[in-house]
């Protein structure tokens, strides 16, 4: 995200429109945010004919209504940002709330509160962890970017039927200890191309468990409670903003 900010800040160009808005992560306030920003999208548009020739308005009003249109208003973030040029559409969630809604149209994208938030980022690795999988995930703050797809991951341990028997706990115990350790050395690999510490989401007792195993036990920032295996990404990325 850093990179794609950085280039907003250096193109120039004629009518670069810039769009910033607040939005809601609850319902029903979310339903507001799609009305809120039709109604930028007029602002802009009295501002485009103004100062340009009609084709280029037009173009350029296309390119908003087709991203407005692209827009799922039902997983936004505190504020929405719009930047359309005619070499460049870009949507940009913040976490960052503004102090108002606002339209900018000059030689340049007006990106100042983007990059005061990647100043204030936190950047890290999401573990999301049970006995019979691992799942991790790049996040930013309480936003998952992407699951990483390498160093083994994601990882699937499957017990077969007649492996180890229903009553034998010790060998059971000891399949799960090998598959955290396995989980532990990628995740070990993945925080340290990746600069990140990680947050593990799993129950306590399975915490506990891979802490156990852990070879490097300090690249584990924190931990968050969870007790459901089917958690979605938005909320695995509350969860684990919240207990940084």
């Amino acid at each position: 995200m850093k990179k794609v900010i950085d280039q907003l800040a250096k193109e120039r160009g004629t009518g670069l429109v810039s769009i910033s808005l607040n939005t809601h992560k609850s319902y029903p306030d979310y339903e507001q945010d799609e009305i809120a920003l039709k109604n930028i999208l007029k602002e802009a548009k009295q501002e485009l004919d103004k100062k340009y020739d009609e084709m280029y308005s037009r173009i350029t009003l296309n390119s908003l209504a087709n991203m407005i249109s692209e827009i799922d208003f039902t997983r936004l973030s505190h504020s929405l940002h719009l930047f359309v040029s005619t070499e460049t559409v870009k949507v940009i969630q913040s976490e960052l709330p503004l102090n108002q809604n606002t339209v900018f149209i000059g030689d340049h994208f007006k990106v100042d509160l983007l990059l005061q938030e990647q100043q204030l980022a936190k950047s890290y690795l999401i573990l999301h962890l049970n006995k019979e999988e691992a799942r991790l995930f790049k996040a930013r703050n309480e936003h998952v970017e992407e699951q990483v797809l390498t160093f083994g991951f994601p990882f699937e341990e499957v017990i077969r039927e007649g492996q180890i028997n229903k009553s034998d706990q010790k060998k059971r115990d000891n399949y799960t200890r090998e598959f955290f350790n396995k989980v532990d050395k990628s995740a070990i690999k993945a925080s340290l191309q990746e600069d990140r510490k990680v947050v593990v989401i799993s129950t306590k007792d399975t915490y506990g468990k891979l802490m156990q195993v852990a070879d490097k036990p300090g690249i584990y920032q924190s931990h968050a409670n969870i007790n459901s295996n089917k958690t979605s990404l938005h909320e695995l990325g509350k969860t684990a903003f919240m207990g940084l």
